[in-house]
């Protein structure tokens, strides 16, 4: 199935090599019409056309690699809060993925347990720290 995907700034430029919004720009086959009980559209409307009018918005921040590839690097419009600071997991995963000996981490919020964010690292490289 063919997708028309692109990876835009906030004034609705295409990026290559550099994380930005995930956005469809034509329509696909499972792209919902409607939203249960918004009667009026205005949620849907509101959820995923409100940044680019007319463009899907997926809510995931992609870079799109020179050789057409993409990595996805979690969701922009996902936000955690701990003790009144707001972060998103996008900048907890660019934290932890920097560290060379883990290949792949989950963050899971779990709230009223701390104020702090849980980060399960998933995987480590072989012969790491724990390896």
């Amino acid at each position: 199935m063919a997708l028309r995907w692109s990876s835009w700034v906030t004034d609705g430029e295409p990026l290559i090599d550099a994380v930005g919004e995930l956005v469809i720009t034509q329509p696909m086959p499972s792209m919902p019409i409607f939203l249960w009980g918004d009667d009026d559209g205005s949620r849907l409307i509101d959820s995923y056309y409100s940044m680019y009018p007319g463009i899907w918005r997926h809510g995931d921040w992609i870079k799109i690699t020179p050789r057409g590839t993409a990595i996805i690097y979690g969701r922009s419009d996902s936000t955690i809060n701990r003790g009144g600071v707001r972060m998103g997991t996008a900048e907890i995963y660019a934290a932890v993925l920097d560290i060379d000996e883990v290949i792949d981490a989950l963050i899971v919020d779990l709230p009223g347990r701390a104020p702090t964010v849980d980060a399960h690292v998933c995987r480590l490289a072989p012969g790491g720290p724990a390896g």
